[in-house]
């Protein structure tokens, strides 16, 4: 049954409470058949929970939604998927042990086991859908050997499987190389141009012009606005998103020789390290940061960084190589001697080791340091002193709390903040902020890579591991990449070469450019 209607979506009136937290008010939005519409909004300001009211995932307290003209409840993905919605999500829901049309099976609701012959015959569906789309993917291979790339076309291919007409991505570049964000932007307009409805839910402000028909904003649970590329810029977006005041750009530093001294603080020697997942480990990295300077390490996820995340911090013990910070050996050494050497951590999950979430903004903040002066006195809390600590630092990071606020209902960006304010707090030497900006909003990562900087402007190593590329292009000195757990290339004034670095990502062959 087809109403007539111009949308393929129209959701009027959306509204969703979790508790007194109001995370949708009253929003109206639409999508057409054959349109890219890129969903905008700060984190919390509510665009995930509108896709997930329009997937099934949560029902709404108030508005309606129509598909195609029809009236429809939806209360359960699999309402989505019966109405022709699909839903790709940022992290990747496939099984790795199994081939890409057993992953296809495991979505075959009610059916039995499925049988080799009908396998060979939902791969062949796949090659076709392939095809059509231009999302190759190497059908003949288990899930763990596919580039996260492949995984992601995929899970595209899974819902075309299913016959999705509306297709809802979420943050779907996060964790490509600069090559596959470009191709995702072409696959997305071979959907639509094939009639699909696209939304596009992401942080990327350069991809949103590039790739979309239309741009809705939402702030604090309201449409904010809506706008069509041509008639808006990415500082106009990021003003509409967290206001004119936090969207500001991040002030690029000047080279300058006076700012970075020739005194290594940070240096990683042959170092080799087993994975911590059973993929890639360290395959013999050689790394060194300078006093004043900002070191980026691009890389897809999954080539060693977090194994070199860890080996840095001291949580992982490589087979062979060594780690020296300020002029001392401390390969063997536990974190806290080498935080007690002037090593600070932005760690990349920043729920497993940046913070206790259960506990206080206050706790959390001190937590490093809780047993000694001026916190504890002859084996006691000074509970004074703890609260005090924390009412300086919410003040000079502007992070929304109170003391008492405990971290888990603390946004992701105002979280990572807490992280940052108890790691610069400690006056480091060398810092290592690894993904020091995933899942935050324009105004909150604006917020941090500045921090970086001003750190690398006190003389501070700066060592920044990130995915993503345009972030390191921003704040620094020298780029390196990782691939397969080896460094593969390095470029100094690494804004010149964009192209050869995305590429180095992928795996292309890179020369290694001179200081």
């Amino acid at each position: 049954m087809s109403g007539s209607s111009e949308f393929a979506v129209e959701m009027r009136g959306i509204s969703k409470r979790f508790g007194d937290n109001v995370a949708l008010d009253g929003v109206d939005f639409d999508v057409r058949a054959g349109e890219i519409h890129a969903l905008l909004g700060e984190n919390g300001a509510g665009k995930s929970t509108l896709m997930n009211v329009l997937f099934g995932l949560h029902t709404p307290d108030g508005g309606r939604i129509t598909i195609h003209g029809v009236p429809s409840a939806i209360s359960s993905p699999q309402d989505a998927a019966a109405a022709g919605i699909g839903m790709v999500h940022q992290h990747f829901r496939l099984v790795p042990t199994l081939t890409a049309a057993e992953n296809i099976a495991l979505g075959l609701a009610g059916q039995r086991l499925v049988r080799p012959k009908e396998l060979h015959q939902i791969d062949e569906r796949l090659r076709l859908l392939s095809s059509e789309f231009g999302l190759e993917v190497p059908t003949d291979r288990l899930v763990w050997q596919m580039s996260v790339g492949d995984r992601q076309r995929l899970e595209i291919l899974r819902a075309l499987y299913h016959e999705a007409r509306i297709l809802i991505f979420d943050e779907p570049t996060a964790v490509l190389t600069p090559a596959e964000s470009d191709a995702f932007v072409g696959q997305m307009r071979s959907l639509a141009d094939a009639g699909r409805s696209i939304v596009v839910i992401t942080h990327h402000l350069h991809e949103v012009m590039e790739g979309s028909d239309r741009i809705t904003v939402l702030r604090h649970g309201q449409k904010v606005g809506e706008v069509t590329p041509s008639a808006t810029s990415v500082r106009a977006l990021a003003e509409m998103m967290v206001g004119a005041e936090a969207a500001g750009r991040v002030v690029r530093r000047e080279t300058r020789p006076e700012r970075m001294a020739e005194d290594v603080v940070l240096r990683v020697d042959d170092v080799r390290a087993d994975s911590l997942s059973g993929a890639v480990g360290v395959a013999g990295v050689d790394l060194e940061v300078r006093a004043g300077e900002v070191v980026g390490v691009a890389g897809v996820e999954g080539n060693g960084q977090v194994e070199l995340e860890g080996v840095i911090v001291g949580t992982v013990q490589p087979r062979s190589g060594a780690v020296v910070i300020m002029g001392a050996d401390l390969t063997n050494d536990p974190p806290s001697v080498r935080m007690a050497h002037g090593l600070s951590v932005i760690p990349s999950d920043r729920y497993r080791s940046g913070v206790i979430d259960s506990w206080s903004v206050e706790r959390n903040l001190a937590l490093l340091n809780i047993g000694d002066r001026p916190f504890a006195r002859r084996g006691r809390i000074n509970h004074r002193s703890v609260r005090e600590h924390a009412h300086r630092l919410i003040g000079d990071f502007s992070v929304k709390a109170t003391p008492v606020t405990t971290v888990s209902s603390l946004s992701g960006g105002h979280a990572q903040r807490v992280v940052l304010a108890r790691c610069l707090d400690s006056d480091p030497r060398v810092l290592l902020a690894a993904q020091p900006t995933r899942g935050l909003d324009v105004g909150a990562a604006a917020f941090v890579r500045q921090s970086l900087l001003d750190q690398a402007d006190r003389g501070v190593g700066v060592l920044v591991v990130s995915s993503d590329l345009d972030e390191l292009l921003e704040v620094a000195d020298r780029v390196v990449v990782m691939y397969r757990g080896l460094i593969v290339g390095s470029w100094t004034n690494p804004g010149e070469f964009r192209a050869q670095i995305g590429e180095a990502m992928g795996g292309a062959a890179a020369a290694e450019v001179p200081a």
